[in-house]
């Protein structure tokens, strides 16, 4: 368990600076946008799709967290051993 509780920790860590690091077309300092109505939908609707984008790999990486986790779980339950290949 304590394994199990370990492992978590360090991918979400591992996702955290991943999240906080990357954050790609700000350069530290925030635009100012015209008021006209469509140029504010335009951007808008762009940074509608990097939030999506950034969902859609949380959920990815949240997937696989989870197997890693199940993985561990049974390996330290004796339900299965490691498939180790390579030399």
């Amino acid at each position: 368990m304590f394994v199990t509780c370990c492992l978590l920790l360090f991918f979400a860590v591992i996702l955290m600076f991943q999240l906080i690091g990357e954050r790609e077309g700000f350069d530290g300092e925030y635009q100012k946008y015209d008021e006209t109505p469509a140029i504010l939908e335009q951007k808008n609707a762009g940074n509608i799709q990097v939030i999506k984008d950034q969902l859609d790999t949380l959920t990815t990486l949240e997937g696989q967290v989870g197997d890693i986790a199940l993985a561990q779980q049974q390996y330290t339950t004796g339900l299965t051993t490691p498939d180790i290949t390579g030399t």
